[in-house]
């Protein structure tokens, strides 16, 4: 009974004092965000500035210039992208632009790699098989696929399907000892556990398999203004941000608005709208019953209820309001500030 089988050979068992002290210590690829091979997704509707942002994030790496203008970073010599969605000249232009607004020259195209395929899925063993050996050859410390979407072609809600893919990703990472960074879509509803995970589409396999996230939502409020919302697994992860694209040296890239704002932080430190979808997820209310239940100024509520139901994120029936339900094809079809 307690034999070991025939040519069975037990996984090694080690105590923590085997461990080197250098791989206790937290080192990372943007600071205090992206951790040195490290596995996470940035996550966003359509359309919101995913691919902007990575772009930015790689040029980064590459140069050792300023993430976002301003997060340091580990510089790297190696990166790989695979943009799905995107022609090789539209890539080209996109980190020309970013490069242009550091003051960079033209040699970062010549050290920006991406993969020249016109389809990946990682769900195909042979498809694996040859990111493997992509990996193998180009030695990256960063690799970002983008979007998520498009190179898997299992059933996104299916827990193990996902976790089968993502499982050989991890995989990946701890053998060759490189960061690999997701883009994935965020669904149309409201978080009740205020976790932002719980807004990506799919699997909460997404979420679980991040050492980092990165959340991306727009600002109603202010067009071109994004929130940037960070998420850690071995450390506090850093307060949010907001960003914008800015113009700078004829080029152009995401950049931090030190002194904005929010509508919320304006009128009190409220986020009204989180509140009021928050409460009426769980059952329709009037107008009233929405002010009695969260409190406040009624004509602020009742006025942020109205803006919600004019944008499609509440409806009413009768005197009665209630949160819309989520909508797959209508999430497809999301678009804000003309980015991606």
């Amino acid at each position: 009974m307690n034999q070991i089988e025939p040519n069975v050979e037990p996984f090694p068992v080690k105590n923590l004092l085997e461990v080197p002290d250098q791989d206790t210590e937290q080192r990372y690829l943007v600071d205090g965000i992206i951790p040195e091979q490290g596995c996470g997704i940035v996550a966003a509707k359509p359309k919101v500035g995913k691919t902007w942002l990575i772009i930015d994030f790689l040029v980064s790496l590459l140069t050792g210039t300023l993430f976002l203008q301003k997060f340091k970073v580990l510089p790297q010599n190696s990166v790989l992208v695979f943009c799905a969605e995107d022609s090789p000249g539209s890539i080209k232009r996109r980190v020309s632009a970013v490069a242009k607004s550091r003051g960079l020259d033209e040699k970062i195209l010549g050290i920006f790699k991406y993969i020249d395929a016109a389809r990946i899925d990682l769900s195909d063993p042979v498809d694996l098989a040859r990111f493997k050996a992509t990996i193998v050859e180009h030695n990256p410390k960063a690799v970002v696929l983008d979007p998520l979407r498009r190179v898997i072609s299992v059933d996104e809600n299916s827990s193990k399907s996902v976790g089968e893919v993502l499982s050989k990703l991890r995989e990946l990472q701890r053998l060759h000892k490189v960061a690999i960074i997701l883009t994935h879509h965020m669904g149309k509803k409201v978080s009740n556990s205020g976790q932002m995970g719980d807004l990506f589409r799919g699997s909460s396999d997404f979420h679980s398999f991040g050492d980092f996230n990165i959340y991306l939502t727009p600002e109603k409020s202010s067009p071109g203004v994004i929130k940037m919302t960070f998420e850690l697994r071995d450390g506090k992860p850093h307060n949010p941000i907001f960003i914008k694209m800015t113009e700078q040296n004829s080029g152009h890239s995401f950049s931090e608005i030190s002194d904005y704002r929010t509508k919320s932080e304006l009128i009190g430190g409220r986020d009204l709208e989180q509140e009021i979808l928050i409460s009426l997820s769980k059952t329709e209310m009037s107008g009233n019953q929405v002010v009695d239940e969260l409190g406040g100024n009624r004509n602020e509520i009742l006025k942020t209820i109205k803006n919600l139901t004019a944008t499609g994120q509440l409806i009413r029936r009768g005197k009665k309001y209630f949160t819309a339900p989520l909508s797959e094809t209508a999430d497809e079809d999301y678009e804000t500030n003309g980015l991606q």
